[in-house]
This record gives structure tokens, sequence and C-alpha cells, in this order.
């Protein structure tokens, strides 16, 4: 059923793409590839703000130094502070790119409605300084809990 329904609105409701013509011969082909471009943007917008989630689930639970020592001898499944922070910075740094004009935008211009369009409705670039935002929230928790 959920299913049915995303097929029904793909078409209908967000996207329309249009057919291939004289003028574009490859324009069906090339809109989807700009929409699709947008799409991954956004399902690593997704990813990125999951990593978030995890990281900060982590760092909640070194709130104190005998946290962070409960936490390290505990339970090896958690990650030590500094890793949790190389994961958040190696996050950052791949969120930082995630707006960045596709190169076959620089061959067919008319394509950049779709990448926008597509952008805007998922929230992509909303969702990169909200991410930003959280990340350095959480560098400074990890700052906090690693002071001498």
């Amino acid at each position: 059923e959920v299913f049915a329904t995303f097929r029904e609105r793909l078409e209908l409701d967000h996207f329309r793409i249009p057919a291939n013509s004289k003028r574009f011969p490859s324009a069906e082909t090339e809109s989807k590839m700009a929409i699709s471009f947008a799409m991954a943007a956004a399902s690593k917008a997704d990813f990125f703000e999951y990593v978030t989630l995890t990281t900060g689930d982590q760092i909640g639970t070194m709130t104190s130094k005998t946290g962070l020592l409960e936490h390290l001898v505990g339970s090896k499944r958690l990650s030590a502070p500094w890793m949790l922070e190389g994961e958040l910075r190696n996050a950052q740094l791949m969120m930082a790119f995630i707006t960045d004009e596709p190169d076959f935008l620089w061959e067919k211009p008319y394509l950049q409605e779709f990448v926008t369009s597509t952008m805007d409705l998922f929230s992509v670039e909303n969702r990169r300084e909200y991410f930003n935002n959280k990340c350095d929230a959480q560098f400074q928790l990890i700052d906090s809990i690693t002071e001498d």
C-alpha cells in the first residue's frame, strides 16, 4: 500500500518530469538525473543527521568524569570521546559538500531548476545548517567532558 501511494504521487505530486521532445531529445533522462542528484543529497543529510543522533546518545552517557570513566571501562560498544569527535568531524566535512553544484550543470544549466526545486523540497540547505549547529554543540560537550 505504501508503494502504491508512492507510485501515484511520484509523478503527480512532486515531480512533473518532462517527456522527451525534439528540442531536448534526452530531457526525461537528464531531468531524472538532476532530481536523483538532489534526492541523493537529501539521503546523505538523513544519514548524517543519524550520525549526530547516535553520537549525541553516546556523549549523553559521559556527562561527568565519573561517567566518562564508567563509559570507557564498562562498555566496549561505545566509543571514546576523541573517536566520537573524529566521527563527527568526518561527517561535518562530508556534509559541507552536500549542496555543491553537480558537474553536469555546467553543460546543461537548464536542469538547475530540477536540482534546486528538489533540494528545497527536502530542505537540504536548512538541514545542513542545523547539522553543523548540532555538531558544534556536541564538540562543546566533548570538550567539557574531556577537560582536565
